[in-house]
């Protein structure tokens, strides 16, 4: 019984361990200003780009869907939204027509970096990554400006709150991206996504438990293994009962030892 324990602690141990060393961690930037495009060479750019001005309640690209309460604009409207600065190209505005909602964007496969050129950064915006349904960070406007040094007020001039914003995932992947916003105001543009590999994580902490459990496992061993042989080594010294009589001759008594005795 004790041994079961063992087996289910040790178990534990290295479940806790590679839950741990799988946690997901989430690396921030900004871009020099100016920016409006993504550092990694092999993402793919969503661009809105020649689309019509107005609602866009769904759109379907390739390697994934959005879909929610947005608009496709390429010029600004006083109290509603405005051109990212530095941005001459159609951009993408949340949320369309009411002051508050958000937009859903669903990838095909599990994605691993993710960056948006990000207009008038205001502290309502928010950005947020789940995958199969389970959350793993939501990103407001003042987070991401503490993270970068930015300012999330909602100036629509300043290179301090309109740049490029990159979320590097160090391990995990996320599958779905939401933006939100309780107000008017959340402009984006050239939102990109990518799975690239990633290192191979250092084995020197996992190693350096294994060894030290390896040492406890040797340190218990010969304890159990003279535990069991006595054990053995009684039960078969008994007399041998066989159909109810006493055998005055067993057999030889097994000395080595068997797990489970």
């Amino acid at each position: 019984m004790k041994k079961h324990r063992a087996g289910i602690v040790v178990a534990a141990c290295f479940l806790a361990m590679f839950q741990s060393a799988q946690a997901t961690s989430i690396s921030v930037s900004a871009e020099a200003p100016g920016v409006l495009l993504p550092s990694l060479p092999s993402a793919a750019v969503l661009t809105f780009d020649n689309l019509p001005v107005g609602s866009l309640p769904s759109l379907q690209f390739s390697g994934g869907t959005l879909s929610g309460s947005a608009a496709e604009e390429n010029t600004s409207v006083v109290g509603k939204f405005a051109q990212p600065a530095g941005d001459a190209t159609g951009f993408l505005t949340v949320s369309y027509p009411s002051a508050s909602g958000a937009v859903n964007l669903i990838f095909t496969n599990p994605q691993n970096y993710f960056g948006l050129y990000w207009g008038s950064m205001d502290s309502y915006n928010s950005v947020t990554f789940l995958e199969n349904n389970d959350l793993i960070a939501t990103y407001s406007g003042t987070n991401i400006a503490t993270l970068t040094g930015l300012v999330a007020d909602g100036d629509r001039q300043s290179a301090s709150s309109n740049r490029y914003i990159e979320f590097s995932f160090d391990a995990g992947f996320y599958g779905h991206v939401i933006l939100s916003t309780t107000n008017y105001g959340f402009e984006v543009d050239n939102i990109a996504f990518d799975d690239p590999a990633s290192p191979v994580p250092e084995p020197s902490t996992l190693f350096v438990f294994g060894a030290s459990l390896c040492g406890l496992v040797l340190v218990r061993r010969p304890r159990l293994f003279v535990r069991g042989w006595r054990r053995s080594a009684i039960h078969r010294s008994e007399p041998f009962a066989f159909n109810g009589e006493i055998d005055r001759n067993p057999p030889i008594a097994d000395l080595t030892y068997r797990a489970g005795h």
